[in-house]
């Protein structure tokens, strides 16, 4: 794992975490506002965040919610009511099941690293 896997998942938690916040009192989420908000708290610029430092699953999510209808429907979503995990934040098993339930198909397994 690198560096950036671990900016990217606090980058992701955080975002979701906004997201959720503003589309659970029905409002849209202010997406700029929340890209700069992320990218303040990673030590990034806001176009570096958007680029790599939020996963693109949450980014979606995000613009999906400018729809009122999508926010009502974001109530129903079987990854926002999954419990909280051990070792794990309420967001951050939110985030492992909304990104496994947008996976198609079953996981493809690891593969090796090789070396050049």
């Amino acid at each position: 794992m690198t560096a950036k896997v671990f900016r990217t998942w606090h980058g992701s938690v955080l975002a979701l975490d906004l997201v959720l916040a503003a589309a659970l009192q029905d409002q849209a989420p202010d997406v700029p506002a929340l890209v700069r908000q992320v990218a303040g708290r990673l030590g990034n610029t806001p176009a570096v965040c958007r680029a790599s430092s939020l996963h693109p699953a949450v980014q979606a999510l995000a613009a999906e919610l400018a729809d009122p209808a999508r926010r009502q429907a974001l109530r129903r979503e079987p990854w926002l009511q999954v419990p909280r995990r051990r070792g794990l934040s309420q967001t951050e098993a939110r985030l492992m099941a909304m990104l496994a339930a947008a996976r198609p198909g079953p996981a493809a397994a690891p593969r090796a690293r090789t070396t050049a």
